[in-house]
């Protein structure tokens, strides 16, 4: 099942029973993952007549393309901000529940022998943006572009100082039925990885671009492989608005009206990701272990991109600056096309799960 969207109303609200909750989540280390890796949403819902239901096993393609456009009715995503974002921006019914914040490397890699060196010696230069104009969300393109707009502005430069290589790349592979058990979750974490890797090794390593950018643990083995050097790493920037991507912070949103009509549920959800958040710091280790096994990435990978954060820094919150945040990358896909109209963030972000999820995680405690 590929992400192409040919035949597909994407604007469709797509029902669910009212005994289904269904999920979807991004392959990345989340509070999410190790909540399904230690059976704690079964253990919550056992007995009570609801579904707990993975939107990647249902055969209908357009609930697959849910996990982008987030129009299946009683669904949680937990995962990057920018199909949260342009989600919304088509219209559909989502509130922000919640974000996690992890360091996630967003370096923008170059060849020693280009002789650039740092973010001022990349005006004049090419650099590489893969377009897959099949997908439901770009979410690849309007992470490149984000990178390259804060090296760029780092060294008091803009786009018209660069130049921008466009290549159409295939359509993504999303998750569904096939990739269920272990074996399944390997064949499609090995297809996603060296995807993402070939669109951007290929293209550097044979001369038509200066430099191209990466994310995550991507970015690491890309950087090894071709022997690359890092002139920029968004995720060192000081200024927390400029370090923000896709990744950064991932967003739980949930249907809207499962938010309006059934709140207490949301949160029983929501509670068992604090829970989740609060085991990996006790059991880091496990933690990692459990992220390694689920996201089929070596532990020593994963530690090397998100360092402490990849079982310290796992809370869902919904700090004082998550409106100020998710305003700069909804300003940023505006402007560079990936939502039409714009919206109001701050209505947007629905606060009262969480509050409620707090008090009943602490009356567990």
């Amino acid at each position: 099942m590929t992400a192409t969207t040919a035949g597909l109303d994407l604007d469709r609200t797509i029902p669910s029973a009212d005994d289904e909750l269904w999920y979807t989540r991004c392959p990345i280390p989340t509070a999410f993952e190790l909540a399904l890796a230690t059976g704690a949403f079964e253990r919550e819902f056992d007995g009570s007549g609801l579904s707990w239901l993975p939107i990647a096993s249902s055969p209908d393609p357009a609930t697959h393309q849910s996990h982008f456009t987030h129009r299946k009715a009683n669904s949680f995503r937990h995962g990057g901000n920018v199909p949260a974002i342009v989600a919304r921006a088509r219209g559909a019914d989502t509130v922000v529940i919640g974000v996690s914040w992890t360091r996630v490397p967003y370096p923008v890699l170059a060849l020693p022998a280009s002789g650039i060196e740092r973010a001022a010696d990349l005006r004049g230069r090419r650099l590489l943006v893969p377009r897959r104009d099949g997908a439901a969300v770009d979410f690849w393109r309007a992470s490149t572009l984000r990178v390259y707009a804060e090296a760029l502005r780092s060294a008091d430069l803009s786009f018209d100082d660069v130049e921008l290589v466009e290549v159409d790349e295939p359509d993504h592979v999303l998750p569904n039925s096939d990739h269920a058990d272990v074996r399944g979750r390997l064949r499609w974490a090995l297809h996603d990885k060296w995807y993402f890797q070939r669109a951007v090794l290929g293209p550097l390593v044979r001369g038509e671009v200066d430099a191209v950018t990466s994310q995550s643990t991507h970015a690491l083995e890309l950087q090894g492989l071709a022997g690359a050097r890092i002139v920029f790493d968004q995720a060192e920037q000081p200024d927390r608005i400029a370090r923000v991507n896709n990744g950064v912070p991932d967003t739980l949103t949930v249907s809207g009206a499962l938010a309006r009509e059934r709140p207490e549920l949301v949160a029983r959800v929501i509670a068992r990701l604090l829970e989740a958040a609060a085991w990996s710091r006790e059991h880091r280790d496990e933690s990692a272990r459990l992220l390694s096994h689920r996201l089929q990435l070596p532990t020593a990978l994963l530690e090397a991109s998100y360092g402490d954060t990849l079982t310290d820094a796992l809370d869902v919150a919904l700090p004082d600056d998550t409106a100020a945040v998710l305003q700069s990358q909804h300003d940023h896909l505006l402007a560079h096309g990936f939502i039409a109209q714009p919206f109001d963030v701050d209505a947007w972000i629905d606060p009262r799960p969480l509050e409620l999820a707090r008090e009943l995680a602490a009356g567990r405690g």
